[in-house]
């Protein structure tokens, strides 16, 4: 299947705004002037976030979070202990994190450091206890919860602490401010992943860290705490960066300025130094980056909360920081996830648009998908799940600069035996597919690793907790090499740093532990029962429960798929709902051809909804 975003690229997806919800009332311990306030940042506040709690009898309220990511909530009428969930937009996604308070009227900060607290102290999801499905435990079990959790967290990160200089004595309770300073500094530094292990076969609390800041060659970088136990390093505080990044806003206000007054003429953008003079990105050039993000962008503006990816010393005056934002329409709205490496030259600090200097756009990432019957038709198991990575590979068009790539593991700087993926061009496809095992190129960029298919043994991690193991252990990453023939010998590019982002979660979990996109009713009616010929557009719809970034369908004809091309020729009517536009050449679209619609979702783990089916028949 095809997703459509890309990384180092602007994309234009448009989203939906996040409404509050409301709630509250009942009667209570808690005192009329009892309240709960803190920060809420990932790195940088959530924009147009919100701040919801439930209360231990299951009542609810909600508060706006401020831009500067501070909220003040009252718990009047209300019982502890509570979790809170923090939903919002950061970098263009949204995203949802948890903490928890024991008493009525406390500092609630709401971070992925505070998540992975709750966690363990709850020893379960926080999302399971926030709606219900689990039982919220007292106050003073959540209290010596909370504590033991604090403790295990702070010896963690403990070093990146010091290489931001703060002391912090509760992660939940100690005030910081969202500035990338302090606390939020290391906040930035860190990939913190909440997941699952498999402990004795029992799957308990994971918080899965990585220094994103560490060099190839370092032996440290990522430590796993449980309930029970820390194993791992994050590796000396020297080996977190300390350039600054707080300055990152000066040049997201001067793309923000002309964005925002529609002015993509090179000269003007160059005479505020905002594009480096090695500019490359994804095979675009200035002059091309321009006319590529001039349709989708004008008018609009660009946050100044950022989230950076990872951050790196080239040399003794230079780094690269890859960062992401989001992108405002004129009212303010989040629309898209602006994202761009950018370089810092020098003792001056000025950082510039320097791309990721690649001939073509790429990403690996880990994905889950739940397959559905749009028609009826039982599958068994009912929603089966699969877990597997997304190599993604894209170029500018006439595409023709790299006609195949590879990716290896490296592990301390040194490629790991032969390569774990293999990709080509592939006729018909708007991205590179997977090689399979005669040597043939697919239209395919998505590897299931799941256990009942293990597809290609990625150098022998047949299994996902190696796999896991390997890509979580310090200085592990892709490296992907480029080249401009299909039988992988003229090297084009040699991208290093690539990581697999939020590990591979087993299927087991998927049901539990994630929200998937669903079609409305009326879509999967409309897609059942599609009939027509190429050319025709129609429209589909996703239920609200989560924002969807894009839907891509196939449909079998007479003289082969009906394809919409990955995605390229939809348009986006709102939040949830899609104009398709089926453009490949077969014909001949019946009432039990098969057709197959993929609902995308976007974070650091990619979630897709695969709806299948053939009007009742057999051909799945």
């Amino acid at each position: 299947m095809k997703k459509t975003l890309s990384l180092a690229t602007l994309i234009f997806t448009l989203v939906g705004v996040l409404v509050a919800c409301g709630g509250g009332g009942g009667s209570s311990s808690s005192s009329s002037s009892s309240s709960l306030s803190g920060t809420v940042a990932s790195g940088s506040p959530l924009v147009s976030g919100t701040l919801n709690l439930v209360d231990a009898n299951g009542r609810t309220s909600s508060t706006p979070i401020a831009s500067d990511g501070s909220y003040s909530i009252s718990t009047a009428g209300l019982t502890p202990p509570f979790v809170l969930q923090a939903s919002g937009y950061v970098g263009g996604n949204l995203v949802t994190m948890y903490s928890a308070a024991a008493s009525a009227s406390q500092t609630a900060n709401v971070t992925p450091l505070t998540q992975g607290v709750a966690m363990l102290a709850l020893n379960n999801s926080p999302e399971l206890v926030f709606n219900g499905t689990i039982s919220m435990p007292s106050a003073s079990a959540l209290t010596t919860g909370l504590q033991t959790a604090n403790t295990t967290l702070q010896s963690a990160v403990s070093s990146a602490m010091t290489a931001v200089g703060a002391t912090v004595t509760d992660f939940i309770q100690s005030r910081f401010t969202a500035d990338h300073t302090g606390v939020d500094l290391a906040l930035d530094y860190l990939q913190i992943d909440n997941t699952f292990q498999n402990s004795g076969g029992t799957q308990v609390p994971a918080i899965n860290i990585s220094n994103r800041t560490a060099s190839a060659g370092n032996t440290s970088g990522f430590v796993s705490a449980t309930t029970s136990a820390v194993t791992g390093s994050l590796g000396p505080a020297n080996t977190f960066n300390t350039f600054n990044i707080s300055t990152i806003p000066v040049l997201l206000a001067k793309i923000s300025a002309k964005i925002s007054a529609s002015d993509f003429v090179l000269a003007d953008w160059n005479s505020v130094n905002i594009f480096d003079s090695s500019f490359l990105d994804g095979g675009r050039t200035p002059t091309t980056f321009l006319s590529y993000i001039s349709a989708g962008s004008a008018g609009n503006t660009i946050s100044s909360a950022f989230v950076p990816l990872r951050c790196r010393t080239i040399n003794t005056n230079d780094a690269v920081c890859n960062i992401r934002a989001t992108m405002l329409s004129s009212t303010g709205n989040p629309l898209a996830g602006f994202e761009i490496s950018m370089i810092q030259r020098g003792s001056t600090g000025d950082w510039k648009l320097f791309g990721n200097q690649a001939h073509v756009n790429y990403q690996v990432q880990s994905y889950v998908q739940k397959t559905i019957r749009l028609d009826g038709v039982t599958l068994t198991p009912a929603q089966t799940y699969t877990s597997g990575i997304h190599f993604d590979i894209e170029q500018p068009a006439p595409r023709t600069a790299i006609l195949s790539a590879q990716f290896f593991v490296v592990r301390n700087g040194a490629e790991q035996g032969s390569p774990v993926i293999q990709l080509k061009q592939q006729a018909g496809c708007t991205y590179f597919g997977l090689v399979d095992s005669f040597g043939n190129p697919t239209c395919n960029n998505m590897q299931a690793i799941d256990g009942s298919n293990n597809g290609t043994i990625l150098n022998g991690a047949a299994t996902l907790a190696n796999i896991n193991n390997t890509f979580q252990s310090g200085g592990t990453f892709f490296r992907l090499k480029t080249y401009s023939d299909n039988n992988f010998t003229t090297l084009v590019d040699t991208i290093d740093f690539i990581t697999l982002n939020g590990g591979i979660p087993p299927p087991a979990l998927a049901g539990s532990q994630m929200t998937f996109g669903t079609l409305t009713s009326a879509s999967i009616a409309t897609l059942n029962g599609y009939t027509s010929s190429v050319g025709t557009r129609f429209n589909l719809a996703a239920n609200s429960n989560v924002a969807v970034n894009g839907m891509h369908v196939i449909v079998n004809g007479t003289g082969g798929n009906v394809d919409d091309n990955g995605g390229s020729a939809n348009v986006q009517l709102s939040s949830n709902s899609y104009q398709i536009n089926l453009m490949s050449i077969p014909p001949g679209v019946t009432a039990t051809s098969a057709r197959a619609l993929y609902l995308l979702t976007q974070g650091p783990l990619f979630l897709s909804t695969k709806y299948v089916g053939c009007n009742g028949g057999t051909c799945w």
